[in-house]
């Protein structure tokens, strides 16, 4: 069964439903993509301060609705009615701090990194990309902030030994503004690969503000019981559709769709829901 979806990132939090690979960058071989935006970079803003003993280099990577996260099964996105901002350090000089020493003024409260993400899970971005978090033994990589979204973002400044490296107008912004809402249409193509299933995803942002879809996409009974199969997190610029396949390379064809509903299929969670595609055995078994 395959249902049409209304997202709307405001909405109650999905809980940290607990691997795959974190999409935010190029496409990978299963993964191809289209979109009609060019990207650009006006929200992003790089400061350098070398004044004290420790220099650092700060860049405002995004501001996304969720987090994807990774448990043992499957993988999974925490909203907890907050949203997420990911900072990039680099220390350019001195000895590099502990990465507790950081944080993110926003709203007259200064806020920390997030370090543990609770109930065993790990951050995705972490444990399964090549893009490590940030350590005072590499004194580089990214930060994770989770703020209020009900705050307006008047001021919001990286803080470390009473210096501050502000954030753009543009973060700023993005930051006091609500989710927009996306549409989300996905399922299996018409025509199947041997041996594998391949799905498509279409999201359409309804708003006048950028956003990001961050999502999870678990098997149930299509290889094993439970079975992380992916993760997506990707730009979907105002009032624009980004669609995209992906192959999902599980050993056996479950390629066909079916509208009853059927011991094995594929569940999608994002910030603004949770939906099933439940497919069968091209023999019918």
């Amino acid at each position: 069964m395959r249902r049409r979806a209304l997202l709307s990132t405001g909405a109650a939090a999905v809980g940290a439903a607990l691997a795959g690979c974190l999409d935010s960058g190029p496409a990978t071989s299963n993964d191809s993509a289209t979109t009609t935006h060019a990207r650009t970079d006006d929200d992003i803003v790089r400061t350098t301060d070398a004044s004290g003993n420790v220099s650092l280099s700060v860049e405002y990577e995004r501001v996304q609705p969720g987090v994807l996260v990774t448990g043992v099964d499957s993988v999974g996105v925490r909203s907890d009615s907050a949203q997420y901002l990911f900072c990039r350090v680099d220390v350019t000089g001195g000895e590099p701090p502990a990465r507790s020493e950081f944080g993110l003024r926003y709203g007259g409260d200064v806020f920390a990194p997030v370090l543990d993400v609770g109930s065993g899970a790990s951050l995705y971005r972490e444990t399964e990309t090549d893009d490590p978090q940030y350590s005072s033994a590499r004194g580089s990589g990214w930060l994770l902030f989770e703020l209020p979204v009900a705050r307006s973002a008047a001021h919001a400044a990286f803080v470390y030994g009473g210096r501050e490296w502000p954030a753009s107008e543009a973060i700023r912004q993005r930051l006091s503004q609500p989710e927009p809402e996306l549409t989300v249409d996905w399922g299996l193509t018409d025509t199947q690969p041997e041996n594998a299933a391949r799905l498509t995803f279409t999201v359409t942002n309804e708003g006048d503000d950028d956003t990001r879809f961050v999502a999870a996409l678990n098997g149930v009974l299509v290889v094993g019981a439970h079975s992380p199969v992916t993760a997506f997190d990707r730009e979907i610029p105002a009032g624009e559709t980004v669609s995209w396949t992906y192959t999902h390379d599980g050993g056996d064809p479950y390629i066909a769709t079916t509208e009853e509903e059927s011991d094995s299929y594929y569940r999608l969670t994002w910030p603004g829901g949770e939906e099933e595609v439940y497919v069968a055995h091209a023999s019918g078994e």
